[in-house]
């Protein structure tokens, strides 16, 4: 259905996208597949893109939980700086 280039470009942008948002929420798993799609690739045919993440999904490139798509290496948690005040605050 995509020619090559053109999945390789979309890839990408759905990793971009999924790194950016895991630096901005931290503490969050991930969006869901459509808040996903609507991030990453608003413009495109809505059922490409979902297959895409499908297929990411499916190889490995993506990883699920509940629904929530994340990169295989992120775990929601603290930041540094949230840490150190739990740290702080967690004996009280």
């Amino acid at each position: 259905l995509l020619n090559a280039p053109v999945a390789a470009r979309w890839q990408r942008k759905i990793l971009d996208t999924l790194a950016t948002y895991h630096e901005q929420h931290r503490d969050e798993p991930g969006p869901g597949r459509e808040r996903l799609r609507r991030m990453a690739l608003p413009m495109e045919d809505e059922a490409l893109v979902l297959l895409l993440i499908e297929k990411m999904r499916d190889s490995g490139a993506i990883d699920s939980h509940h629904g929530w798509l994340h990169l295989p290496d992120h775990k929601a948690g603290f930041s540094d700086e949230q840490r150190a005040i739990w740290q702080k605050v967690e004996p009280l």
